[in-house]
């Protein structure tokens, strides 16, 4: 999914639109192992937040009834929020 924050295209891995819930599944090599990667996922991050965004993490270790569990947490949240 598409969102334009701070003037930027920025791609989320899922999204809920209408919620601003974002999905991320992050894997090492490509966040972690590369400086200017991690710096501008956290630049991007902070952008997200700024703009309304609850954007969720997930790695390779999460299982499916956490990332369910905890997308069922965020999108209750937004809907009470909003």
């Amino acid at each position: 999914h598409v969102v334009v924050v701070g003037g930027r295209r920025r791609r989320l891995d899922f999204a809920y639109p209408d919620r601003r819930v974002g999905i991320e599944f992050d894997g090492f090599a490509e966040h972690g192992l590369v400086r200017s990667t991690f710096d501008d996922d956290r630049h991007r991050g902070n952008a997200l937040a700024l703009s309304g965004w609850l954007v969720l993490h997930f790695t390779s270790r999460s299982t499916p009834a956490e990332i369910a569990d905890r997308t069922r947490q965020a999108l209750h949240l937004a809907h009470r929020s909003g």
